[in-house]
């Protein structure tokens, strides 16, 4: 090595250094894990797959099984009473008797419950829904980080072979006399910093793959052996979106005016509660055919009886009203801050989209392309000796600094649309 310096200087060098540079790196690339996920397929996985999303299903299912319930009529009453000893009386002795009876609700009371019922499995279905589009975000949220956090250990893997370059082309000058062991220790503090800053990716990286691995329920994927696509669907706004289609759409909105209406019958019903229900009954005698008392002709008796249940405590009925109506006006009340809040946080949310997109422009065509022709220019002045070593570090630097930066805005930008996804509502079908 000492000999090419002599020769050919530091272009030489490096020459010579950029070789075994590239073919280490293809040698790192080897030991990828060849899986690759899409955000696409890890939202259908969560929304398939995610047990806490599967609980939240069947609870609605389960609501869905007492509609039908609620409509009908209650079960009729069956009761038999037996004398043990005889009841003598003109028909002759009576032994038994044997009764049914049947409440009929006032009209309107079946249908009111069978409609708060309805309601009540449809709140709880957009509930599950709102839970699933709260997991599709943060699914999102963790896809972007893993992206961002891979793209960051791809810099600092290259600006760190970059410095173990520089390194070894300081300690190669240093050894022919012109260099400075100062370079060399330069190069050293940054390999262990650079060093240092991927072990704290990797171990952010290994959180970010166990709160994905929770969510698809998929505990192999918290080991973190895949790699994740760009996640190109999270660098645009979807087409008419607006505070008007998520005010329509976001399933926490509906769930809430669901509700609202569900208060609303329950109210009616409560009233209703007021109105007497009919009670009718069938009574069978037993008669035993005995001769005392005079005259028995031992036929048994039949009667038909009905009843009214008269709700003559008022007090209950009206403070059940007037519950209702105070959770009707609740919910009205979230409602109105909820729609409030969707409006004023689409309107950031479109403003932090629109300046994360232009930052990433001006990153991408301006600020890393002249870092670009910096770090080049100083590379060939330091290589006719026009340049010091710390200059050539400090343009690698501050190139190795814009594409770090460039990885946090992009992530800033997946963040922001996947909320505005989030606040359309527009992944989840019900």
């Amino acid at each position: 090595m000492t000999t090419i310096l002599f020769r050919g200087g530091f272009r030489s060098l490096l020459a010579t250094l950029i070789p075994l540079v590239l073919v280490g790196s293809a040698a790192g690339q080897s030991t990828v894990p060849d899986s690759v996920l899409h955000v696409e397929d890890v939202v259908r996985s969560v929304l398939a797959d995610n047990p806490l999303l599967r609980a939240s299903t069947l609870k609605a299912d389960a609501l869905q099984q007492t509609i039908s319930v609620e409509k009908r009529l209650d079960d009729p009453l069956f009761a038999v009473a037996v004398s043990p000893r005889p009841i003598h009386t003109a028909r002759g002795a009576q032994r038994s008797q044997w009764r049914i009876e049947q409440t009929i609700p006032f009209p309107g009371k079946r249908k009111l419950r069978g409609e708060v019922a309805s309601l009540r499995f449809r709140t709880a279905e957009m509930e599950s829904a709102a839970l699933a589009n709260d997991a599709v975000l943060h699914t999102r949220q963790v896809y972007a980080n893993l992206f961002a956090l891979q793209e960051r250990l791809r810099i600092v893997s290259a600006f760190r072979s970059e410095v173990q370059r520089f390194e070894e082309a300081a300690a190669t000058q240093y050894e022919v006399g012109r260099g400075h062991q100062q370079a060399i220790l330069r190069a050293q503090l940054e390999k262990n910093t650079l060093s240092q800053r991927g072990l704290s990716l990797r171990a952010e990286r290994q959180r970010e793959a166990a709160a994905l691995a929770r969510l698809v329920n998929r505990p192999d994927l918290a080991e973190g052996l895949f790699r994740v696509s760009r996640p190109l669907d999270l660098e645009r706004v979807p087409d008419n979106a607006s505070p008007e289609a998520a005010i329509e759409s976001r399933p926490d909105l509906i769930a809430l005016r669901t509700a609202g209406e569900r208060a609303d019958k329950a109210a009616a019903l409560a009233q209703k509660q007021s109105w007497p229900d009919l009670n009718l009954s069938v009574i069978y005698t037993d008669i035993v055919k005995s001769s005392p008392p005079a005259n028995p002709d031992g036929v048994d008796a039949i009667a038909v009886g009905a009843g009214v249940r008269i709700p003559i405590w008022r007090g209950p009925i009206r403070a059940r009203i007037q519950e209702q109506r105070i959770v009707g006006q609740q919910i009205d009340a979230q409602l109105e801050a909820l729609q409030t809040a969707i409006s004023t946080e689409f309107a950031d949310l479109v403003s932090r989209i629109t300046i994360s997109s232009e930052n990433l422009t001006l990153l991408e065509q301006g600020l890393i392309r002249q870092a670009e022709i910096t770090r080049d220019a100083t590379l060939s002045a330091y290589t006719t000796g026009q340049a010091g070593f710390i200059d050539l570090l400090d343009a690698e630097r501050a190139l190795y600094s814009l594409r770090m930066e460039e990885t946090t805005v992009r992530s800033q930008l997946h963040h922001a649309v996947a909320e505005l996804l989030w606040s359309l509502g527009r992944d989840i079908n019900y």
